[in-house]
């Protein structure tokens, strides 16, 4: 959502969001052999301490890349950037993910979002 990936289109919408900053964790998710990734942004609203938005890009052992994006809606629910609906985040994660190991995690920079756009603070 926040992440410009090219040629990837989802039907989540920055105005799906309420407007307020939000925080953004990165972790990074490697296959047992290194050959493979998952990068995954992690966004909390305002002080909350779960995760409301979530950019994630695979990129396999042939450099190809993957990408998706997932928002919880006002029923509490996640969204797929392709439009699926679970009742949590787990449900709509890639299966794969569960293979992967994290390698690293930082904070990084916050995301203020407001007027159906987002600025990078």
């Amino acid at each position: 959502m926040f992440d410009a990936i090219p040629d990837f289109a989802s039907i989540n919408k920055i105005s799906d969001l309420r407007q307020g900053t939000y925080s953004k964790v990165c972790s990074e998710y490697q296959n047992a052999g290194g050959t493979a990734a998952i990068l995954i942004n992690e966004y909390r609203y305002e002080f909350e301490e779960a995760p409301c938005v979530i950019d994630l890009i695979v990129i396999d052992n042939m450099e190809f890349v993957r990408a998706a994006d997932f928002i919880q809606i006002q029923s509490g629910q996640w969204r797929t950037s392709t439009g699926q609906v679970g009742p949590t985040l787990a449900d709509v994660l890639p299966p794969e993910l569960e293979t992967f190991r994290l390698v690293e995690e930082t904070k990084s920079g916050d995301v203020y979002v407001g007027d159906g756009r987002f600025y990078i603070l």
